[in-house]
């Protein structure tokens, strides 16, 4: 079979929740196993609590005290959709398809609850943020962009906090984006301080554009 995903790729290898899991266990998406940090053993997991299960020690002091949702600090944390479901946005997103589109596709999940254009645009933000983040994470081994004839093009927007942790953001960070005419190379900056000065603008310029 291709390594290219389609929707009947997606429904085929997802069609529930449990068959989902399982593939993010395997795939490492989802931790299979987590040492207790005070007894340094691994802990045992209940698969009964919530739709990933959770962490737990029951040894010494620990006992029914140390548990630990199982996708801590994962894309997963505090997700309430069925995985199948979140697999269906995703592939919206990576896709660039409509609301309406994404809301039409994840209806033809067997058991799905009719997805809201609030929580596509939830799930469209998130991932928007966490390439974002990403990208930032890995762009200080990247060199400069533009130089003697070339043109940059600088823009910027306004980025919320991710949703499944903060709830429905307000506030938000400062972002500067610059890319070079007839190229796919471009840079992203937060602005310092989350300030839109000049002097910022003029800073990050300097940093990230030859002239």
């Amino acid at each position: 079979m291709s390594d290219k995903w389609n929707r009947r790729k997606l429904y085929e290898t997802f069609p529930d929740n449990s068959i989902a899991l399982n593939w993010c266990i395997n795939k490492g998406f989802i931790p299979s196993e987590k040492l207790c940090q005070v007894h340094r053993q691994p802990m045992i997991i209940e698969t009964g609590h919530g739709k990933f299960g959770r962490f737990v020690c029951n040894k010494g002091n620990c006992k029914g005290r140390n548990k630990i949702t199982r996708v801590d600090a994962t894309w997963f944390e505090n997700v309430k959709l069925e995985l199948p479901t979140v697999f269906s946005l995703m592939y919206s997103f990576a896709r660039n398809e409509s609301y309406d589109e994404t809301i039409n596709e994840a209806a033809k999940i067997e058991s799905a609850i009719r997805t809201s254009t609030g929580t596509v645009s939830d799930w469209f933000n998130y991932s928007r943020e966490l390439i974002c983040d990403d990208f930032l994470s890995q762009q200080e081994f990247r060199g400069k962009i533009g130089g003697v004839n070339c043109i940059v093009q600088v823009d910027e927007t306004k980025i919320g906090r991710r949703k499944y942790h903060k709830g429905r953001h307000v506030e938000g960070a400062w972002l500067v984006g610059l890319i070079e005419d007839g190229s796919e190379d471009f840079r992203l900056e937060l602005c310092p301080n989350n300030e839109r000065t000049a002097d910022v603008l003029h800073g990050i310029i300097d940093q990230d554009v030859m002239v």
